[in-house]
């Protein structure tokens, strides 16, 4: 069946200022025509060989949208997946292929479909939601709040020297796809179970690792993989990488691009991090979608030889409170009184009561005069520890009403180490 894009190549589609789009959830039989609007939301082109794994990942369940006629001009989809967060994990809405057709813009068609889709997962008692912006201002007004932070990593190789007394035992190797993925699994769940903000890897999600078309490529290489193993031979870390060739009139002038690096030890880590920076050929190296905090900045004997430029990373949408804030662990107990304010979910504004002890939280609505007031986008954005609550208060994001209670929060919601997301959607 010919998608909605060219049944009737001949026949003009209706005025889109007189057009009414109507919501409508896809089908099987309309996936296609969806999906292909989804793309060209996105500037791109058809990707014969991304389609059936992206039919996978996100089935016709999950996807929704609004249309005129039998045209698309407006999607949405989600698929749940599980969240680490400090001390554990949490369902969540992966939200992703959001778009909205130029002549369809500043018609609230957006914001029908946000409200739409938090209602519906709000229903099915979903407690978190999350999403990757393409354009940063958009979702805060919906309630969502940055919650890791990623960077762009960039510097010379001949720079890169680690401090002399950071170890590194065992060995790097390149390794297939094939090879690498299944070694890359345990590495992954051990990674995940200590690092707030991955997501679990189910189905066919893996195969987003070896995905790897002409046209991603920008010149550079085809994806290389690596596993580290440690002294005893036993694989603990996973990387990836690409080259681009280059050359000058003083000799090689090669870039290395590094992806994720995925380590259960620091030597795995550190190790891993060498043997990119330490590739014949190789003068710059950089890392985008890294984290802020990234770890190599403290291996480097000279700091200043990382150049960090840092960008907003996974977005939070907190649908159950208490739900939510009960699934992570915190660092300190605690005693307060939360006041949310949501303009959006009527099911999460309010009051909530907060009690920690020994790392475990219990929560509950109350009536009690709250100790804080926060945005139900700033709760999301300190929930999995890597922002903090003192410093959205001295931007004015949070205001205190009892004396001690941003210290007290604060010193409850952080955690030991910086979140980060690693998995794109």
């Amino acid at each position: 069946m010919p998608s909605s894009r060219t049944a009737s190549p001949k026949r003009l589609p209706e005025p889109p200022h007189l057009a009414q789009p109507k919501l409508t959830q896809v089908t099987d039989r309309t996936w296609t025509s969806w999906h292909d609007t989804v793309i060209a939301g996105f500037q791109g082109s058809a990707e014969t060989e991304t389609t059936a794994l992206s039919r996978d990942l996100f089935p016709p369940a999950g996807c929704f949208g609004l249309r005129v006629g039998r045209a698309w001009v407006a999607t949405a989809s989600s698929t749940v997946r599980s969240l680490s967060v400090p001390g554990g994990e949490v369902p969540c809405a992966a939200v992703s292929d959001v778009t909205v057709a130029p002549a369809y813009r500043r018609r609230g068609l957006l914001s029908a479909m946000i409200r739409h889709q938090l209602d519906d997962l709000t229903a099915r008692k979903v407690p978190v939601a999350a999403l990757w912006a393409s354009e940063s201002g958009i979702y805060g007004r919906f309630g969502y709040g940055v919650a890791t932070w990623s960077a762009t990593l960039s510097g010379s190789t001949h720079e890169s020297a680690f401090l002399p007394d950071i170890a590194t035992e065992g060995s790097v190797v390149e390794v297939s796809a094939d090879q690498r993925l299944a070694a890359a699994r345990p590495v992954h769940e051990s990674v995940r179970a200590e690092q707030p903000g991955m997501f679990d890897r189910p189905g066919r999600w893996w195969e987003m690792e070896t995905v790897d078309p002409e046209r991603w490529r920008e010149g550079r290489s085809a994806r290389r993989y690596l596993v580290h193993f440690d002294a005893g031979g036993t694989v603990d870390g996973v990387g990836t990488y690409r080259f681009k060739d280059d050359w000058n009139r003083t000799g090689p002038a090669g870039k290395v691009s590094v992806g994720p690096v995925l380590a259960s030890t620091p030597t795995a880590y550190a190790g891993l991090w060498r043997y990119q920076l330490d590739l014949d050929l190789a003068r710059t190296f950089s890392a985008s979608g890294a984290a802020a905090q990234e770890t190599l900045l403290h291996l480097l004997a000279d700091p200043r030889a990382l150049d960090i430029r840092p960008a907003d990373g996974l977005y939070l949408r907190i649908l159950d409170v208490s739900e939510a804030l009960q699934s992570r662990s915190y660092l300190a107990d605690a005693a307060l009184v939360l006041q949310v304010a949501d303009p959006v979910l009527a099911s999460v504004d309010g009051r909530y009561s907060l009690r920690i002890a020994r790392g475990h939280a219990e929560v509950a609505r109350t009536r009690k005069a709250p100790d804080l007031t926060l945005s139900a986008r700033d709760l999301a954005a300190v929930y999995l520890g890597g922002v903090s609550v003192g410093d959205l208060h001295r931007a004015g994001r949070v205001r205190e009403h009892t004396a001690g209670a941003v210290r007290e929060a604060a010193g409850a919601f952080g955690w030991t180490r910086s979140p980060y997301c690693p998995d794109n959607f």
